[in-house]
């Protein structure tokens, strides 16, 4: 029974993952996941404290906070190596 289960936490995760469906609770100001990323926490630690099974997964449901880190990197290296 318990693998029954598991099967469809995985089946239910991966449609929610498809349909980009954000499992975070409504409210607040802004996704957890989203400030924390925005914040430069490593994406490792935010999937951790939000309880996501992989950073993957997390990855998938923040991608779009990415391209703004990306330029965030391009300025750093810059100011290190002008």
């Amino acid at each position: 029974m318990n693998r029954i289960k598991a099967w469809i936490f995985h089946f239910l995760q991966w449609v929610l993952r498809k349909l980009r469906w954000d499992m975070e609770p409504l409210g607040g100001s802004g996704k957890p996941g989203e400030l924390m990323l925005l914040q430069g926490v490593h994406p490792k630690v935010v999937s951790e404290r939000l309880g996501h099974a992989s950073v993957g997964i997390t990855l998938d449901l923040y991608s779009h906070v990415l391209p703004s880190m990306q330029q965030d990197a391009v300025r750093a290296f810059d100011e290190l190596f002008p």
